[in-house]
């Protein structure tokens, strides 16, 4: 059997048998639980669905409904699920929606099951940072993480 990472190491391709793990993005800074840092994922949401479309697995399940302490939700923010903040001693507030990525889910689960789709209404979905990750300091957080056993990287070269 072999395991697959939901996150690319930089910008390495995965090697996918016909079971993988896809991922948004994750991003971390729960002190409290002493996590601070990011993996690869601008652009995960997309590319994993074309790989799922083309590898055809058998099974595919979205398994970070509602993780907003690790910013990989796809659920609408619902405040009394919001305690990891508060134990975690995060230093802003998360409370970021990432209901975008659900506008685009019947497309891909459509695409996935019969390769073809009915487009009812045009939508637009963006994903965007309002500032260039090189542009302010890196507050800590790194790319990987030891506690994971994984190579550290600058979180300048994980992000795009």
């Amino acid at each position: 059997m072999k395991l697959a990472c939901a996150y690319r190491i930089i910008q390495i391709q995965l090697n996918i048998d016909n079971r993988f793990v896809f991922i948004v993005k994750f991003y971390t800074k729960l002190l409290g639980y002493n996590k601070n840092w990011i993996w690869r994922g601008d652009d995960l949401w997309f590319e994993r669905w074309q790989e799922i479309r083309w590898w055809r697995p058998e099974f595919v399940e979205i398994i970070f409904w509602n993780d907003y302490g690790e910013s990989h939700h796809i659920s609408p923010v619902m405040d009394k699920a919001l305690e990891a903040f508060i134990i975690g001693q995060a230093p802003f507030n998360f409370v970021l929606p990432h209901d975008g990525w659900r506008e685009t889910l019947p497309f891909s689960i459509d695409m996935y099951k019969h390769n073809t789709t009915t487009v009812d209404s045009e939508r637009l979905v963006a994903w965007y940072r309002p500032n260039p990750s090189t542009s302010c300091n890196d507050g800590g957080t790194s790319g990987n993480t030891a506690s994971q056993l994984q190579l550290e990287f600058h979180l300048w070269n994980v992000t795009k």
